[in-house]
């Protein structure tokens, strides 16, 4: 991981180096919350279609977006709902009914904590280079600190701005705190951390990758597929980039793409 670009949790964005020029590379991270869609009908995978063209369309040449799908046991914000539901619902006189929600609550809790549910997640950055800063930089720290400020409010308009195009799908862009969470989640995916705990241990003055980084990764190819892939924390990962889109595409070929692996 010595060579992965690292940077800073600064304004909800994902700062890549140690100071604003052109060059500069800013991200800001999203969670996309989207339905199942391997039952939907023909004109529901043509509505995710449609809305995928128009977000990948939106992308002027100094931007890149990454997916980043996963799958843990994270069940922590609908586990105690549901509990503080039973304390409102089951008052006096309801005695069953809290025994029966919190011997519920208990189990699929303990079911959480070892590893044993299961919740994909899909969680999208879109990042791009600080093409409009002059050559010279920005001067003062007010000038840096609004130029961030409308970077952050622009790539999380955009993010947001995908959710129009996709039925039954919410986006919830990410601030500093989530921003870290995710990225320490997704760098250790063996590690169950739930609730309040996410966030233990962020440090503003910190870089990305001190903070989320705690072991090395090992590059594999495979024999079966001849593809290769790295293992990071005890787990398999793999990353496929695309570099130009073609100029004619439906629907079925993204269902092929990200289903080959």
């Amino acid at each position: 991981m010595a060579d992965a670009p690292d940077g800073f949790f600064l304004r909800d964005l994902l700062f890549f180096g140690t100071s604003l020029s052109p060059s500069t590379v800013v991200s800001k991270g999203a969670v996309w919350e989207l339905p199942d869609l391997s039952s939907a009908d023909p004109g529901t995978h043509e509505a995710y279609y449609e809305g995928l063209r128009v977000f990948f369309r939106s992308l002027t040449p100094d931007q890149a977006v990454q997916f980043q799908w996963r799958v843990d046991s994270d069940y922590h914000d609908a586990l105690e709902t549901y509990r503080q539901k039973t304390d409102e619902l089951c008052g006096p006189g309801r005695e069953w009914c809290r025994a029966a929600r919190t011997m519920r609550y208990e189990r699929a809790n303990a079911m959480m904590h070892a590893g044993m549910l299961r919740r994909e997640r899909l969680e999208v950055y879109l990042s791009r280079k600080c093409s409009t800063v002059p050559s010279g930089g920005l001067k003062g720290e007010d000038q840096i600190i609004s130029f961030l400020d409308q970077q952050s409010k622009l790539l999380g308009q955009q993010l947001e701005g995908a959710a129009a195009h996709m039925p039954g799908g919410r986006v919830r862009v990410m601030d500093d705190l989530e921003h870290y969470a995710s990225y320490r989640r997704f760098l250790n995916p063996s590690s169950h951390i739930f609730g309040e705990e996410r966030y233990q241990g962020f440090d503003a003055n910190a870089s990305i990758l001190s903070q989320c980084v705690s072991c090395d990764s090992i590059g594999i190819k495979t024999r079966e597929e001849n593809s290769v892939v790295f293992k990071y924390d005890g787990c398999y990962h793999q990353i496929l980039v695309i570099k130009r889109w073609p100029q004619a595409t439906h629907w079925g070929m993204i269902w092929k793409l990200t289903g080959a692996l």
